[in-house]
């Protein structure tokens, strides 16, 4: 049960990172990708609450259809990390960023991206799995190797976060970047599946802070 409790942390966490976001929203300029970060928040708090609520709505069809809701927001979400990563190029004043061929490539890979999730997902099914006290069920069947997406999408934040300490200094969305790729590279001797989440929730943190160092305060 000691996973559970995490994910039940890890929600109340990415509750508050929410807070701060709908905070800098109601101070900050409140038109700009880097937003898209609220979005994917929400599909963290879903996530999180779901895997930590699972052994106690126990197996069934009303687990399997949450956790199908959980994979279709990850595949609409977590794409969208590509425009958030645009508007804190913009907010930065990097100039590649400010591109008009910038804008409508980061576009086209975030609808790209999300369009292959979803052909993912319609190619598997859903299996149930108990993990470390932690109920939840899983897509098989579809292909082995690494999730593309989110190779993708990881890339392309460690290139723009490259950029942003290059041109700023700024190396904590950078830093958050790198931690979270080799937390999920390298196997650690813990028993627990939350291990994964933790640095995510590193790497999240790290956006924010971004997003909170580059988004400018409304005129007036």
């Amino acid at each position: 049960m000691v996973d559970t409790a995490l994910y039940f942390s890890f929600t109340a966490l990415y509750i508050a990172l929410l807070g701060w976001g709908l905070f800098l929203y109601r101070n900050r300029i409140n038109q700009s990708f880097a937003y898209f970060l609220l979005v994917v928040t929400l599909g963290l708090i879903y996530d999180n609450g779901l895997l930590a609520t699972g052994i106690f709505i126990g197996e069934g069809s009303t687990l399997e259809t949450l956790n199908l809701w959980r994979f279709l927001g990850h595949a609409f979400f977590t794409p969208t990390l590509v425009l958030f990563a645009l508007g804190i190029g913009r907010h930065a004043e990097l100039q590649w960023a400010k591109k008009s061929v910038t804008l409508y490539s980061f576009l086209l890979i975030t609808i790209a991206l999300i369009l292959y999730e979803l052909t993912e997902i319609t190619h598997q099914t859903l299996q149930p799995v108990v993990e470390y006290g932690v109920l939840r069920y899983t897509l098989v069947g579809g292909s082995s190797g690494p999730p593309i997406m989110v190779l993708i999408v990881t890339f392309i934040l460690l290139l723009v976060s490259i950029s942003l300490f290059r041109h700023t200094k700024w190396s904590v969305m950078m830093l958050g970047v790198i931690l979270m790729m080799l937390g999920s590279a390298m196997p650690l001797p813990i028993e627990s599946g939350a291990v994964t989440n933790t640095f995510e929730l590193i790497f999240m943190t790290a956006l924010f802070m971004t997003m909170s160092k580059f988004l400018p305060k409304e005129a007036g």
